[in-house]
């Protein structure tokens, strides 16, 4: 665990002087609509999932007997006992990441470290909602739980909610959120490359040792990074002024042939 808490440290290190660049100004904007629509679906799916937590039961522990050859051969082959140690080297990379974004706040006024807050706060939102109500949806077991000698404080009720990962939302949903955000305060920059290669490769990192630790399967981690990234992505862009870009709607009536419906998008 070690190696990888200076893996993660070594990165920030030299991540940290490309935040300090200087962005443009009025990058993003909030909206009461907006922001009340983003923040009530998460939510709503949050709120629903505790509903199904509650009303669906959860599946028995020790008594059910698990073979490994009923597992899918895309998610069989990479099926492991627990690992502790690797467990808890994921924990420190995923809470590492989680955390990267506060260094968009480097430079920036009260109102854009508001802004980028909410952001976040709304996308972190989000990726509980989705996980959780399909955690609570669906019963799965870890890969741990087919091997002889579980570990005790893991065969438990949580060993039935394999899919999808958490861990590996969370982690995404933050590379993708600090990627797009720091390329759109600096699209000339030549870090915005560095800065997505490294924290998605971080992202990466921690999805692999969900699998090598036992906890998840390869189609866990695979759907969590999809979402992750889905709405790590576009709580920023829902968010981000554009001049260049803009949405025409025209409806014409042409007599007898009826009425014509038309959208046009243009980016210039």
């Amino acid at each position: 665990m070690k190696n990888y808490s200076l893996l993660f440290l070594a990165f920030l290190f030299f991540a940290t002087p490309a935040f300090a660049e200087e962005p443009q100004d009025e990058v993003y904007e909030l909206s009461l609509l907006k922001d009340g629509l983003i923040s009530g679906a998460g939510l709503l799916l949050f709120g629903t999932s505790l509903l199904l937590d509650h009303f669906i039961a959860q599946a028995p522990g020790s008594e059910v007997a698990l073979d490994i050859n009923n597992v899918n051969a895309f998610d069989r082959w990479a099926a492991t006992g627990y690992n502790p140690t690797l467990d808890k080297a994921c924990d420190v990379l995923a809470f590492g990441l989680l955390a990267m974004p506060s260094l968009l706040f480097i430079k920036k006024d009260i109102g854009e470290i508001l802004t980028i807050g909410v952001m976040y706060s709304e996308a972190i939102l989000l990726a509980t909602g989705v996980k959780e109500i399909v955690k609570n949806s669906i019963i799965r077991y870890r890969p741990y739980n087919y091997f002889d000698n579980p570990h005790e404080d893991h065969f438990a009720e949580d060993s039935a909610n394999s899919f999808f990962s958490g861990h590996t939302t969370y982690v995404f949903t933050s590379a993708a959120f600090l990627t797009k955000v720091f390329s759109d305060y600096n699209p000339d920059s030549p870090w915005k490359y560095a800065v997505g290669i490294g924290s998605y490769s971080v992202a990466a990192t921690v999805g692999i040792l969900r699998i090598a630790s036992g906890n998840h399967f390869p189609s866990d981690v695979l759907l969590g990074a999809a979402s992750g990234t889905l709405i790590g992505f576009f709580v920023p862009f829902l968010h981000k002024i554009n001049e260049d870009e803009s949405v025409a709607l025209a409806i014409s009536s042409d007599g007898n042939q009826g009425m014509s419906f038309s959208v046009k998008y243009t980016f210039q």
